[in-house]
């Protein structure tokens, strides 16, 4: 059974890509920053936490991870240790703001 269609391509779509790769090179840019301030700030006894802050590129954006397993306590505190914020002062040292969401 064949099925015809009509494709048509959209004169802007050129322009349209080349924002999106635009927006995710800052995004990359800015996470770039962000991770290098964040390992500056981060606490040093064995190096691993330092050296797993990483920036990761998603479609059309980039976020900054910290993947030791022991991130969320040097961010948020735990085990009696009181909270570093390592990646909320690295955002902030680099003069950019946390998005609020909406609950």
């Amino acid at each position: 059974m064949a099925v015809d269609f009509t494709l048509t391509i959209d004169p802007d779509l050129d322009l349209a890509v080349a924002k999106l790769v635009d927006k995710s090179d800052m995004a990359i840019d800015a996470c770039n920053k962000i991770a290098a301030a964040a390992r500056s700030l981060a606490p040093v006894d064995s190096g691993d936490y330092q050296s797993k802050i990483k920036v990761e590129r998603f479609k059309g954006g980039a976020r900054v991870l910290a993947s030791d397993y022991k991130s969320s306590w040097i961010e948020f505190g735990g085990g009696g240790n009181p909270a570093q914020f390592v990646l909320r002062r690295a955002v902030d040292s680099v003069g950019l703001k946390f998005k609020k969401r909406r609950g």
